[in-house]
């Protein structure tokens, strides 16, 4: 056969210390190096490939790859998931008014963009409310409206009204719903890294009382600063900025917080200090403000490998009121490289491997093993490549890319590779 027109590839690497095939035979599992054709380390201007140990054990190659083939070479870094959040603001309190919040959501249930969903919540004022009531009660039907979406959660929203004490609402995997004050005062802290994560893992970040998992990569202080930064960045409703290895925080609402503390969580070495530098204050009834804003967790209930592969939840928020306020929106991004990104594409890549038949005998077959992680972020190493076929030549274009876990482990693949492609116009710059 002549082959496939395209073809793709992927492999995942955790460690990439070994430089032969020998080596990473008697190794860990996804451990891999960019090797010789006769599984040597990589020499230049040499045929070479992609050897590697799958989770399972088994070792896997890549095709052979002429250097004089090669058509482009680079990596790719990785970026954290952005959070969507839309703000009603400069409400003006009008009596005996139907207040109405419409949320459009896009692609729901089908990735169609002509497949909308929407919902709603009503609040109808009386005489004496303020922005503030107003608020209260749309943050209730919308609440009470969402709490009917699957799947059941059995998590509650706490509404804390200007009457005085707090309701208690059921909760949802998707929307975050919440009352602040535009002339509040934001919340402002800072984390100092006193010891650097001499492994990786996941770190715990509580801000306003909600516990955030931060992804952590082996490194100094500085750097496990940089990295808390990045994953304080991809929440909804703070940013954060990292000098050195004082990593300040921000919230992007203006109101009074609990006090952020911290974690090092399954990176057990990293320690961190917490403080608070401007505390939050809540501002006027009449500048209250409702903020919907997309839930970092939705993701991780929602996925299903293979069946239900969409890593953004976009909406679109309009508020129909009598006298019109302010509606502002920033969007959301599936990030890069994620743990998502990176399982979607082994997935789908693997069926140039024998896998082509998976799930064709539904509902009687068994789910799949993958070497990549959702929970964790990549750094890509991309290589595409054109070979050509013995009989009746034809040339097909290839691409293969190796995800690494750590940036130190693409480094060392991006130093095999340029080996291998010395004497080419190609050389990939390091991470």
């Amino acid at each position: 056969m002549v082959g496939e027109n395209q073809v793709r590839n992927l492999f995942v690497n955790a460690t990439s210390t070994n430089a032969t095939t020998a080596l990473i035979k008697a190794g860990a599992a996804l451990n891999g190096a960019v090797v010789n054709q006769d599984g040597t380390a990589a020499a230049a201007g040499t045929g070479f490939m992609y050897s590697g140990l799958k989770s399972n054990g088994q070792l896997v190659t890549s095709d052979v790859i002429n250097p004089n083939r090669v058509l482009y070479a680079h990596s790719v870094g990785n970026a954290p998931r952005e959070l969507a959040i839309s703000t009603i603001s400069g409400i003006t309190a009008d009596a005996n008014t139907l207040y109405q919040v419409r949320i459009i959501i896009q692609g729901y249930g089908s990735l169609s963009v002509e497949n909308e969903y929407i919902k709603e919540a009503f609040y109808k004022s009386k005489t004496g409310d303020t922005a503030e009531d107003i608020v209260d009660g749309l943050v209730k039907s919308l609440a009470r409206n969402f709490s009917r979406e699957q799947p059941e959660l059995m998590g509650q929203t706490f509404v804390y009204p200007a009457a005085g004490g707090n309701v208690n609402l059921p909760d949802n995997a998707f929307l975050k719903f919440s009352k602040s004050f535009s002339d509040g005062t934001a919340e402002q802290g800072t984390l100092t890294v006193t010891v650097g994560a001499t492994e990786a893992g996941i770190a715990v970040v509580t801000l306003n009382g909600v516990d955030y998992d931060i992804p952590v990569d082996i490194g100094t202080t500085d750097e496990s600063a940089a990295d808390l930064a990045a994953g304080i960045n991809a929440l909804s409703g703070y940013s954060a900025t990292a000098v050195g290895a004082v990593v300040t925080v921000v919230s992007e609402i203006p109101q009074a917080e609990t006090d952020m503390t911290f974690s090092g969580g399954t990176a057990t070495s990293l320690a961190a200090t917490a403080a608070t530098t401007v505390p939050g204050v809540d501002g006027t009834a009449a500048n209250a403000q409702l903020h919907i804003e997309e839930k970092a967790e939705w993701l991780s209930q929602y996925y299903v490998t293979g069946k239900k592969t969409r890593l953004s939840f976009p909406f679109i928020v309009e508020a129909h009121f009598t006298t019109a306020p302010t509606v502002t929106t920033v969007k959301g991004s599936e990030g890069v490289a994620t743990g998502y990104h990176v399982r979607n594409m082994e997935y789908y890549y693997k069926g140039n491997r024998a896998d082509t038949f998976r799930g064709a005998g539904y509902p009687h077959n068994f789910e799949q093993s993958y070497d990549s992680d959702v929970s964790k972020t990549y750094f890509l190493v991309e290589l595409g490549y054109w070979d050509e076929s013995r009989d009746e030549p034809m040339k097909s274009k290839k691409q293969l890319t190796i995800a690494c876990e750590t940036e130190a482990a693409a480094n060392t693949i991006i130093a095999q590779v340029n080996t291998a492609l010395t004497g080419t116009v190609f050389s990939i710059a390091s991470l």
